[in-house]
């Protein structure tokens, strides 16, 4: 399952990028997110190892991740995992005329037993995931604009 979903914000991409390179800051505006821990920090970002707790259907899921991808000021990639699927996401800012635009771009891969239900009942959960994402969109727009 592919999500992919861009938002333009009224502010620099120096702006932008620190709400979502910085993770107390992201965790501002992704609203699943209650928890997180750096478990291995590296240099230059690439193979820094983390874990984060996601408030789900009202129960929590653990994910560990690894930074995947870093270009200062411009993206950040990872790779989660967890007990029910693995992510691989991207995080863009560019720079526009007085603005910035944010892409998100996720390719989610749902394990064993659950992927039956994706098969199922896909397009529902997909529409879910985009309404949450779009809502998240909606806020980190507010809080760098605000």
């Amino acid at each position: 399952m592919n999500i992919n979903l861009s938002i333009d914000i009224q502010r620099s991409p120096e702006t932008v990028f620190s709400w979502i390179d910085d993770p107390e800051k992201a965790r501002m505006w992704q609203t699943g997110v209650t928890t997180g821990e750096i478990l291995l920090e590296t240099p230059h970002r690439i193979g820094t190892r983390f874990r984060e707790v996601i408030l789900e259907e009202g129960g929590e899921l653990e994910m560990e991740g690894e930074i995947t991808g870093y270009e200062a000021g411009r993206s950040i990639s990872m790779h989660l995992e967890s007990r029910l699927h693995t992510v691989d996401v991207s995080h863009v800012v560019e720079a526009l005329p007085g603005a910035a635009r944010y892409t998100q771009d996720a390719s989610i891969r749902w394990k064993f037993p659950v992927n039956v239900m994706i098969f199922l009942q896909g397009k529902k959960l997909r529409d879910k995931i985009i309404s949450q994402s779009r809502g998240e969109l909606e806020k980190l727009k507010l809080l760098c604009e605000g």
